[in-house]
């Protein structure tokens, strides 16, 4: 039997507990003849280098997620111990802080060898029927078990716009309690600057149908980016206002 190639995923450190989607959707798109996939995350393994050290051998990369903060750290550290260990094994970042500083992160530390901009769409397709068949799926599962639970979930506005009014209705009956939609930004300008593909137009949507439905929903704002004006400032202040007339978390 051919022995496939491993491809490491780390998922640093942070203080958010979602699932690491970004790597998850990396790893389903390879093809699985090939490649081994092994997502480490940083958050739930005590000892990680000894987790990364016997998949080495085998590995033709080692990539990080990193977002901007102190994650960095333990990314540094574990992505300095694979190119000790594997000296020729290519490391690549990816997230948000690559998105804001794709030369300096090379330029600052030479053992990181690729960095990967904006949401990485163009390195896979996104398959949006696909998306949708299997939100329809999974709730008309969870309705069909009669589970009688509540679930929540991380989502893209624009994944949000796409949805139907059918299959909002959909999320709530199978017992959709909250979301988590990433904003970050409430001036446009920033958020193409920092390639979120993300439309305030979409921000909004969601956050009526969310209220519609009586969804609560996370929004996450981030203020200070590098060289980010008063005005980028006030633009966020006021989105975040706007948006805090929903049931909802900023």
């Amino acid at each position: 039997m051919h022995k496939r190639e491993k491809v490491i995923l780390y998922n640093s450190k942070t203080v958010l507990f979602d699932m690491p989607l970004t790597l998850l959707a990396i790893g389903s798109i390879l093809d699985s003849k090939k490649y081994e996939v092994i997502i480490i995350d940083g958050r739930l393994t005590n000892n990680v280098l000894n987790s990364v050290l016997p998949h080495l051998e085998d590995a033709v990369c080692f990539g990080a997620s990193v977002i901007t903060g102190a994650p960095i750290s333990d990314a540094l550290n574990l992505s300095a111990q694979v190119k000790k260990a594997r000296p020729n094994l290519p490391v690549i970042w990816g997230d948000s802080d690559t998105s804001l500083f794709p030369l300096q992160t090379l330029y600052d530390k030479p053992f990181i060898g690729i960095t990967i901009q904006g949401q990485g769409k163009n390195a896979y397709k996104e398959l949006v029927s696909f998306y949708q068949n299997r939100i329809e799926g999974f709730c008309k599962e969870l309705i069909n078990r009669k589970l009688n639970i509540s679930w929540a979930a991380t989502m893209r506005a624009v994944k949000g716009k796409r949805l139907t009014n059918k299959d909002w209705d959909l999320c709530k009956k199978s017992g959709l309690r909250r979301l988590l939609i990433g904003v970050e930004s409430g001036s446009q300008e920033m958020m193409d600057w920092k390639k979120k593909d993300v439309k305030l137009t979409e921000v909004f949507y969601c956050a009526d149908k969310c209220k519609e439905l009586d969804i609560s929903v996370i929004f996450p704002f981030t203020l200070g980016f590098p060289d980010e004006s008063d005005e980028s400032v006030s633009e966020t202040v006021k989105v975040a206002k706007k948006t805090k007339k929903t049931k909802h978390q900023v």
